[in-house]
């Protein structure tokens, strides 16, 4: 649908003899602000339409404008288990939350019409947070639970279940290249292509067991992706 606008919207544009004095209003002005939402057809996770961050642009002038990306998220989930009594027998919470920061700046360096090219960079951090919770009803005794029939309690901060979930801190630097295109006056529809690269820094984490003495994770890992890709992705935006 974005696609067959953008298509009308340009043979309308050419269609014109010369878009003089009115086209000039459909491109940015100094002190203007846009804001956006990004559609990626050639995302594989399902999620076509996606706002991970707010991203905000401020054009100091037409030709130079500043951005902003700032991205948040929290997932938590419970989950129950219970014998052929219905009596509850293990409980997990799971955790997982996501910050990032991005300020860049832009270029727009071909500006005809109702098309406005642009190329810039900017700089990023990244924080992921992990953590998970496991409660079971441990009938039989134990070493650390001689007596048997107590709740213990599992309790991983830092990390979630699987391993591989750890909480990191990030920074990234990008370069990218776009263009929009305004189909009316402020609203416009772009596509965009970048090229990142990025650092990694695993957080320590701990583990918690009731009755237990606590572990600590000694593990130092660090992350450097030196090998640049780009991600295109189509945006609708407004600039106001």
């Amino acid at each position: 649908m974005l696609l067959a606008a953008c298509a009308v919207s340009v043979s309308t544009a050419f269609a014109q003899d010369k878009c003089k004095d009115a086209c000039k209003a459909f491109g940015p002005e100094d002190g203007k602000f846009s804001t956006e939402l990004s559609f990626n057809p050639f995302d594989q996770n399902g999620h076509t339409f996606e706002l991970e961050a707010l991203r905000v642009r401020y054009f100091i002038t037409k030709k130079h404008a500043v951005r902003l990306g700032l991205g948040f998220g929290l997932t938590k989930d419970n989950a129950e288990e219970s014998d052929v009594n219905g009596t509850k027998e293990k409980e997990s919470e799971s955790k997982a939350g996501h910050f990032s920061l991005d300020l860049g700046y832009e270029y727009h360096f071909l500006q005809r019409g109702r098309f406005d090219l642009f190329a810039g960079a900017s700089l990023g951090i990244t924080k992921q947070n992990y953590s998970y919770t496991e409660s079971h009803y441990e009938p039989n005794p134990t070493q650390y639970n001689p007596q048997g029939k107590k709740w213990v309690t599992t309790e991983y901060t830092g990390r979630g279940k699987n391993a591989d979930d750890r909480a990191y801190f990030g920074f990234n630097v990008n370069i990218f290249t776009g263009a929009d295109f305004y189909v009316y006056k402020g609203l416009f529809i772009g596509a965009e292509f970048g090229m990142k690269v990025s650092t990694q820094k695993d957080s320590e984490w701990e583990k918690k067991v009731t009755d237990q003495p606590s572990i600590t994770s000694t593990d130092d890992n660090k992350k450097v992706n030196l090998k640049l890709y780009a991600m295109p992705s189509f945006r609708i935006g407004w600039t106001f």
